[in-house]
């Protein structure tokens, strides 16, 4: 018999308050979107956050995100971030398992009608939208016995077994570009050249937020594609590099007719000795991100960056590269496929399983 329960009846709020005053001591929370869990904030250098009172968690509590638990920033806490401290914008909850069994719960909490009731029942400014405690309490969802969540849950995590299978395989896909790069390029004796001799640069075209309307364009700004237009400025596929912000001197291939905005470089070649898909791993091998104005928003120009000796390997070995390249594309295709079908089977059963037609 499946039961209609309020969170309230089957969470406990938690509250174990500390004083951390040296936030380098204790790990710190992120709640990543979209079911992808909780981990340890990484923090960068000069970055440590003020001195704060928090709540002190444990392993296999559930978390959310206040901001965005709409978007699924909700976890169970794994074993590696126990004694993790939150600030109030991560509400702790211990889990009555005697009712509920916490797996059932983080997928429960994933599915469409979830997400939705979360949007319906956050509060605040636009794109601020804060889920209160009382209010996530409050919402009712259907409890099935531990048996019959138990069973819902090994089907789900099969199928999830699946898809973090072929997502491990797209990320070794990726790794291995740089790999074939380091095996064909790793030679002291492949003449360099300085940027400023191969290369020119140009600032992209600004582009406000009003004037942009949705369209078949790519949008490339400081970190790659951030948007669509109706229009475009450039016609064939370029190298653009971001030019401000975190990721400034990330290195892209765009899309044959794509917009580029101020917030990122083109490249012009000097000299017709550079495959473009070899090109782009060689820049973004060359790190230029450390090259950087650190004073105020981080930002890359072309005197910064001229002198940066570039790899000039011979054109044929190049092509081989970028054909090695393309193989491994095609391969990391197919495994794109397979996974948005997984994706698609796992979301229908996860709607059937909370309908209770699983």
């Amino acid at each position: 018999m499946t039961d209609m329960v309020k969170l309230g009846d089957v969470l406990r709020p938690w509250k174990d308050m500390v004083q951390v005053k040296d936030t380098r001591s204790v790990p710190l929370i992120s709640v990543k979107l979209y079911g992808q869990g909780a981990v340890r904030r990484e923090i960068g250098d000069g970055k440590a956050p003020k001195p704060f009172t928090g709540n002190r968690g444990r392993a296999g509590q559930f978390v959310f995100s206040r901001i965005w638990a709409r978007r699924g920033a909700m976890a169970l806490l794994p074993s590696s971030l126990d004694g993790v401290v939150v600030t109030n914008e991560f509400p702790l909850f211990d889990i009555d398992q005697n009712r509920l069994e916490p797996r059932y719960l983080s997928y429960l909490v994933q599915t469409k009608a979830f997400l939705d009731e979360l949007e319906r029942v956050s509060a605040g400014a636009s794109g601020q939208n804060r889920v209160k405690e009382s209010a996530f309490l409050n919402i009712a969802v259907q409890l099935p016995p531990l048996d019959e969540q138990r069973r819902i849950v090994a089907i789900l995590d099969r199928v999830d077994a699946i898809r973090a299978k072929r997502r491990r395989m797209l990320a070794d896909f990726d790794e291995l570009k740089g790999s074939v790069y380091l095996d064909m390029f790793n030679d002291d004796d492949i003449e360099r050249r300085s940027f400023g001799e191969l290369f020119n640069v140009r600032s992209g075209q600004f582009l406000p937020a009003k004037s942009q309307h949705d369209g078949p364009y790519a949008v490339y700004g400081g970190n790659g594609i951030n948007g669509r237009h109706d229009r475009y400025t450039l016609e064939k596929p370029e190298i653009v590099i971001g030019r401000v912000g975190a990721n400034c001197g990330a290195v892209h291939i765009t899309e044959p007719k794509s917009w580029v905005t101020d917030n990122a470089l083109v490249l012009s070649q000097l000299h017709d000795d550079y495959d473009m898909t070899c090109l782009a791993m060689i820049l973004d091998k060359a790190k230029l991100n450390q090259y950087a104005a650190k004073s105020g928003q981080p930002s890359i120009s072309m005197n910064r960056i001229s002198t940066v000796m570039i790899p000039l390997p011979p054109i044929s070995l190049q092509r081989e590269f970028a054909r090695r390249v393309e193989a491994i594309a095609a391969a990391r295709a197919k495994v794109e496929r397979a996974l948005a079908l997984d994706d698609e089977l796992f979301a229908s059963l996860q709607s059937r399983a909370f309908r209770g037609e699983l």
